[in-house]
């Protein structure tokens, strides 16, 4: 059963709760690769917020305690990350319409096949269900493919 506290206990020791700003600056800091709390703490001391840190060259960051080279080329690629690709390699491109003769990677080769529809966005890439093989053939199976994924058919 707890303990209950009673009139002239004392609450446990306990570390000053940071105030959210810093807790959120130090959260942020720490989520790059090998940046701990700590060393997320004394570059805030340094250079003040985030934004500091951010906008500081890469050679003051080896002056802080406990940063060095690796750390160092750790927050340069975290900071120059892009948001992601461009729109049209997430799933919003243009699919080629039904009919469409196109390859696709099929036992270890490319077969042709043709695109028969637009299936839509699935975990940021577009879809879109072929029949593989010739347009004839009632055996070749129907299956789906990522856009980027399809190969041009080769003219002759």
């Amino acid at each position: 059963m707890p303990r209950r506290h009673r009139p002239g206990d004392r609450a446990p020791a306990q570390r000053p709760r940071p105030k959210p700003g810093e807790e959120t600056a130090e959260a942020l800091l720490s989520a790059v690769p090998g940046i701990s709390t700590t060393s997320a703490r004394a570059l805030l001391e340094r250079f003040g917020s985030v934004a500091g840190v951010v906008t500081a060259d890469p050679a003051e960051w080896l002056t802080v305690p406990g940063i060095g080279p690796e750390r160092a080329r750790a927050l340069a690629e975290t900071f120059t990350l892009r948001a992601g690709p461009p729109a049209a390699a997430q799933g919003h491109e243009t699919p080629p319409a039904p009919g469409t003769s196109v390859g696709v990677h099929y036992g270890g080769r490319v077969v042709p096949a043709f695109v028969l529809e637009d299936r839509g966005v699935f975990a940021g890439k577009r879809i879109v269900r072929v029949h593989v093989g010739e347009p004839g053939d009632a055996e070749a199976p129907e299956l789906e493919f990522p856009v980027d994924e399809l190969e041009p058919v080769p003219t002759l």
